[in-house]
């Protein structure tokens, strides 16, 4: 491939998504999003905890008085299990009879802890749980804690979110939310204009192979997903060693689906066309990352053939500090991209002999 002619594309192509409205916008809205969020919210995150008590306890009123966290008190220990089944409450405290005055006459009262998974949250849950003992008992922990998990299967292919929380996760949506947006939208929105100004058919035409025209129309969604993604994670101030591996893994991503993006402008021929056909293709390809939301999803094993569900368990476990994993789905991508390049060139090819 001859980088000179791939490089004047891309240059003509950048140029022309900044000067078009519509397109500045497909751009920006990810962007304009994360700071939204990160202004009005920060990296704020709420804490659900119940308590069952059989008589008052000071631990209710200590844990209120952290920031963000919520504290409901349960009446019924059935009912404060039942909502950690339903993940409306993400740590559970059960308290024996006369907890705080067992505690304060150096008694070894028995607790009950459940977690509602495995996530940070619960256990920052169960953190600030002792934390709040010690400001009654300051120098020791004198509690006997039962711990039960009660959905500690996190399985691997139907949990995207892992041991994120909300609001740390969130970080990876928009991620990919920003890669969609300029891969499925932004390039074959570059390939329809082309084709209304009747310029595609002389590309076509030109010196530049099939190759040379698919990857740098890629190359114009890989740089703004780039662009973007690295504004994402300065402005949530990830690391700087995780902030490399998530552009490295944005870079072979983006790549990935900027092909899927040149199929689809390929086979639009106006805009309502693409509309249509990008509407479908955002949706589908966004699903994983948004079911990913709840957790252990029983229903994210039907989508782990999209690039976008390597892609977010990818970039998920960076955050998480898992790296092992995270070559596997980098080679996953890699294999879909082979398969995708080709099956662009064989669609072009087929156009062009129309």
């Amino acid at each position: 491939m001859n980088g000179q002619r791939i490089a004047a594309i891309v240059q003509k192509d950048l140029i022309d998504a900044i000067r078009t409205p519509r397109l500045l916008l497909i751009i920006i809205t990810p962007l304009i999003v994360a700071l939204f969020i990160n202004i009005v919210f920060g990296n704020k995150l709420t804490i659900n905890i119940g308590i069952y008590a059989p008589d008052s306890t000071q631990i209710a009123a200590i844990l209120e008085q952290v920031d963000l966290v919520r504290v409901i008190l349960f009446e019924d220990k059935n009912l404060l299990q039942s909502a950690i089944r339903n993940k409306s409450i993400t740590t559970g405290i059960i308290l024996p009879q006369e907890f705080d005055t067992l505690l304060l006459s150096q008694n070894t009262p028995h607790v009950e802890i459940l977690l509602a998974d495995n996530s940070q949250e619960s256990k920052l849950g169960l953190s600030l749980f002792q934390q709040a003992i010690q400001q009654l008992v300051p120098k020791s922990l004198p509690v006997e804690l039962t711990i039960t998990t009660l959905d500690s299967e996190q399985s691997p292919n139907n949990d995207l979110r892992g041991t994120l929380s909300i609001d740390q996760y969130a970080i990876v949506l928009w991620l990919v939310m920003g890669i969609v947006g300029n891969s499925v939208m932004l390039v074959p929105s570059l390939i329809v204009e082309e084709r209304e100004r009747q310029t595609l058919d002389a590309l076509l035409l030109s010196p530049a192979t099939f190759a040379e025209i698919i990857a740098a129309k890629a190359a114009v969604g890989v740089c703004y997903s780039l662009i973007g993604s690295a504004v994402i994670l300065a402005m949530q101030r990830v690391n700087i060693t995780q902030t490399l591996l998530i552009i490295m893994l944005v870079l072979l991503g983006s790549f990935t689906l900027s092909l899927i993006g040149v199929m689809i402008g390929v086979l639009s021929n106006n805009i309502q066309t693409l509309n249509s056909y990008g509407n479908v293709f955002v949706f589908i390809l966004m699903f994983p990352s948004l079911a990913g939301m709840i957790g252990n999803n029983p229903i994210l094993s039907y989508t782990r053939f999209l690039p976008t569900y390597s892609l977010t368990q990818g970039i998920s476990q960076i955050l998480t500090k898992n790296f092992h994993n995270t070559i596997t789905n980098s080679i996953i991508i890699a294999i879909q991209t082979l398969l995708i390049f080709s099956l662009v060139i064989f669609v072009l090819h087929r156009q062009r002999l129309r």
